[in-house]
């Protein structure tokens, strides 16, 4: 672990301009990880966005010029769009220790769920329901209703995987059909939760859905994996891939206090992130904190993401990252002038768009709008005649505990 971090220190150093600018800044000697440790500053995403020094390898740039390299955008739970790079091997190398934890093999069919299909770093347009590769059946989670809800259920029964990787609201929306309808899924034998925080509640509605192992998996699209859950319900760090800390004011917290979580990633060489802010907040334990045997240190979630639903007057629920996708077409029409943006639904017909935008389109608000109402794949959210209103930003913004939720359902808040 130590030798790996320090390689992937002095890599971030020689290779990627935001680094060298960052350590040469604070003084730092890269010849001593201990220099590193304790005065290396941390990293945040609006610092990356901002930054004029590229967060990109100088080793992968020609990969990148071409195309090679894999393409992650993100904009997670806080809303700040950026894209992320991978070069192919280390992407693999990066998920290779959550292979080995998991209860399947690389041959059983899955299924998974997605907002945007690229190709070449490009958006694919009209991609259709539903993508099938080889053993992988690729389910699009845009413009869902009931109907189509039962629809993609009744196909993946027909297509019969054997496991699943989805986010927990989507899982919620499936268990609720497939219940409703009778619909048999008789060959899962693992599904996988990702992307928000799993609730006692919402992973038990999906073993006695699928009667089937439900695990959950901590990471981001930055770093990939970070913490997986063992047989005894704790997360343990993924320490071949990733060096977690838990800081607070910028000071590392002893074991079993809470702090905000900072991870660096020692596989993702073409894009490193150092130090880099996750916008969670967790309390470490060491390993004898869980019972299972795993040597790894235990990480607890305290205030994780979790995403809410668009609620409609039918009393439907349509998931929130229809507007993921709509912000990343945006994007990549507009050469990512969004740098950041939160959707408050305050009512069933009314939306607030806040946005932070490029200089070249603070004026532009209409134009935004236009486009933004255009690219909205859910015809059942029209139903409800709605109104969006755009807000222009000057300054990347947070909410409580230095996190913003892209989405915020007002209509659901106002009922508690």
């Amino acid at each position: 672990m130590r030798d790996k971090l320090s390689n992937m220190l002095v890599y971030a150093y020689k290779n990627v301009p935001f680094y060298k600018h960052l350590y040469e800044e604070k003084n730092i000697n890269i010849s001593n990880i201990d220099d590193f440790l304790f005065k290396l500053p941390i990293a945040k995403k609006e610092m990356i966005i901002n930054s004029e020094y590229s967060n990109l390898s100088k080793e992968f740039l020609t990969q990148y010029y071409g195309n090679e390299l894999i393409l992650m955008n993100t904009s997670g739970s806080t809303g700040q769009c950026l894209d992320v790079y991978w070069e192919m091997n280390d992407y693999k190398r990066s998920l290779f220790p959550l292979w080995i934890k998991r209860s399947i093999k690389t041959s059983d069919k899955l299924c998974l769920f997605f907002a945007n299909q690229y190709y070449e770093n490009k958006i694919i347009e009209d991609v259709g329901d539903i993508i099938y590769s080889k053993n992988i059946m690729m389910v699009n989670k845009n413009n869902w209703n009931q109907s189509k809800l039962r629809s993609i259920c009744e196909k993946i029964a027909e297509f019969s995987p054997e496991w699943m990787i989805l986010q927990p609201s989507i899982a919620v929306l499936l268990c609720h059909c497939i219940n409703n309808n009778n619909i048999k899924l008789d060959k899962i034998k693992y599904i996988e939760c990702t992307g928000e925080v799993l609730l006692d509640s919402v992973k038990k509605l999906i073993k006695d859905t699928f009667k089937c192992d439900v695990r959950n998996q901590y990471g981001c699209s930055e770093v990939n994996s970070i913490a997986y859950e063992c047989r005894c319900g704790n997360l343990h760090i993924l320490e071949e891939v990733n060096f977690v800390e838990i800081l607070k004011n910028g000071q590392k917290v002893p074991n079993g206090q809470e702090g905000h979580i900072y991870v660096t990633s020692l596989q993702n060489r073409a894009m490193p992130f150092i130090r880099y802010e996750t916008g969670d907040t967790g309390i470490m334990y060491n390993s004898d904190y869980c019972k299972c045997g795993d040597k790894h240190k235990v990480l607890k979630l305290t205030n994780g993401r979790k995403t809410d639903l668009i609620d409609l007057p039918s009393g439907e629920t349509v998931n929130a990252y229809i507007f993921v996708s709509v912000i990343e077409r945006m994007n990549q029409y507009l050469d990512g002038c969004i740098k950041q943006f939160q959707i408050i639904q305050e009512s069933y017909n009314i939306f607030v768009v806040k946005l932070i935008v490029d200089e070249d389109y603070k004026k532009s608000i209409d134009l935004l709008k236009q486009i933004f109402i255009s690219l909205i794949q859910q015809d059942s959210l029209f139903e409800t005649m709605p109104e969006f209103i755009f807000e222009i930003y000057e300054d990347l913004f947070l909410g409580e505990n230095g996190k913003l939720s892209y989405f915020i359902n007002n209509v659901f808040n106002s009922s508690l």
